[in-house]
């Protein structure tokens, strides 16, 4: 990371003082920015799997034969055996990425420029 900044920098000498500073603040900015990230996203991640355990799960209905007026104690264990696994996964189509926005993304990387993002 430092080798592309100084790259970028061109004539300005590496072995002042100042120079090295702000590299030193730089490099702790990020890596500060970094944890904080790290940090928020397995606390979403922890809140994710807290939200899921909390979901309402759906009872499965008794089957009751034709014939018989009262559920039977067996089949009662099974439907609620039934209710205690957790529903099936549901099909989602995968989001798609949108080509200009790798094109702009990759025009950021290779120039180093940040555009400013509007309201």
């Amino acid at each position: 990371m430092e080798e592309t900044i100084l790259r970028q920098l061109g004539g300005i000498s590496v072995a002042s003082r100042s120079v090295r500073t702000a590299f030193c603040k730089m490099r702790k900015t990020v890596d500060i920015l970094l944890a904080d990230n790290a940090h928020l996203r397995s606390q979403l991640a922890s809140k994710d799997v807290e939200l899921e355990a909390l979901k309402p799960r759906t009872r499965k209905r008794v089957k009751i034969g034709g014939n018989e007026r009262f559920a039977s104690l067996a089949e009662i264990v099974a439907a609620k055996d039934a209710s205690l696994e957790p529903p099936r996964e549901r099909r989602t189509a995968a989001p798609t990425i949108q080509p200009e926005i790798v094109a702009r993304a990759q025009e950021m990387l290779t120039t180093g420029s940040r555009p400013y993002m509007s309201i």
